[in-house]
């Protein structure tokens, strides 16, 4: 896009976004540069954390508009449109036709609530914001303990069925050996 639109090594989101949000071609452009990256950064920070056996999160930009990723669970940051539009004014100092600009290219965020897994509301204070992203982090580990222990006793349950087969085993093979060792016929003792 041009070296205009970076400063000192970093980008100059708001002059850049206004090239971007106003003009199609340049979104997708700038999507089909930027989520290839961002797609293979998520890929290794998963591949990490799952080898590690961790519960993790992701950030994927237009992850509902896209679909580009196998995630089954989400969660949706939620703020009422109107809501949406007046903090994005007051944050990049911007009209409210740009803000609206902005948002339009994204897709609803009734439809995101609606789609998602959990919801963090964010249409209060940062206390608020604070509490609830505490709280849906306390069920996701809750969650993801319960999936633990559901995991592992049906390990256990594999694993007892099995020592069951191998007990039983074992003693046909023991009773086989004491018949045969005491002269049984071997029509007796085979199964």
């Amino acid at each position: 896009f041009g070296k205009q639109y970076v400063e000192n090594g970093k980008v100059l989101r708001k002059e850049l976004g206004k090239i971007i949000f106003s003009n199609e071609e340049n979104k997708l452009k700038l999507e089909a540069l930027l989520h290839p990256l961002i797609k293979l950064e998520i890929i290794k920070e998963a591949k990490i954390c799952e080898e590690q056996n961790k519960p993790y999160f992701i950030d994927i930009p237009l992850f509902f508009e896209k679909m580009h990723y196998p995630i089954s669970r989400s969660i949706v940051v939620y703020t009422p449109r109107d809501l949406q539009v007046e903090r994005l004014q007051k944050r990049d100092n911007i009209s409210k036709e740009e803000a609206l600009l902005k948002i339009s290219n994204q897709m609803d965020i009734e439809k995101k609530k609606e789609l998602s897994t959990y919801i963090i509301d964010n249409s209060q204070n940062l206390k608020h914001l604070q509490e609830e992203v505490e709280r849906l982090i306390g069920e996701i580990l809750w969650n993801y303990k319960k999936r633990l222990i559901k995991a592992n006793m049906q390990f256990l349950t594999i694993l007892l069925r099995n020592s069951k087969k191998l007990l039983l085993s074992l003693f046909i093979s023991g009773a086989m050996q004491v018949a045969s060792a005491k002269g049984l016929p071997q029509e007796f003792y085979n199964i």
